[in-house]
């Protein structure tokens, strides 16, 4: 059922965005936005787990190497496989903290960066798009 539904909400971006929908409803452009924002937020967890992972102490290349075994073959997939290695490559770029206080502060700001970068560039739009 989810599937369809994100069927459904890429054909209504796609006729959104290329102008070959004369009138979208509201209800049709509500539905684009919690879309966007539902990727927007899993693109946020995904980093937050990133960052947890970098800081408990995983080595880069461990990282790396657990993302390269995920299939990519799907456009969205691949899309998403190399959004995660970009996450993955800047939270190894951050430093290292060693109370929990400061690692719990650091998985937020990276997450919170994460969105904000994914809705500003236009990432979920163009994940709608393929």
């Amino acid at each position: 059922m989810v599937g369809y539904r994100l069927i459904a909400a890429m054909l209504s971006v796609t006729l959104l965005l290329t102008g070959c929908s004369s009138q979208t409803s509201d209800a049709e452009t509500a539905k684009i936005e919690a879309h966007k924002q539902s990727i927007c937020t899993s693109v946020t967890n995904v980093a937050e787990n990133i960052m947890k992972t970098r800081l408990d102490g995983s080595a880069i290349q461990d990282t790396l190497q657990a993302m390269d075994s995920i299939d990519g073959s799907d456009p969205m997939d691949a899309a998403l496989k190399v959004r995660a290695k970009e996450m993955i490559m800047e939270a190894y770029r951050q430093p290292n903290y060693t109370t929990d206080e400061h690692k719990e502060r650091a998985i937020k700001e990276f997450g919170s960066k994460q969105y904000i970068k994914c809705v500003d560039d236009g990432f979920a739009t163009k994940l709608a798009r393929s």
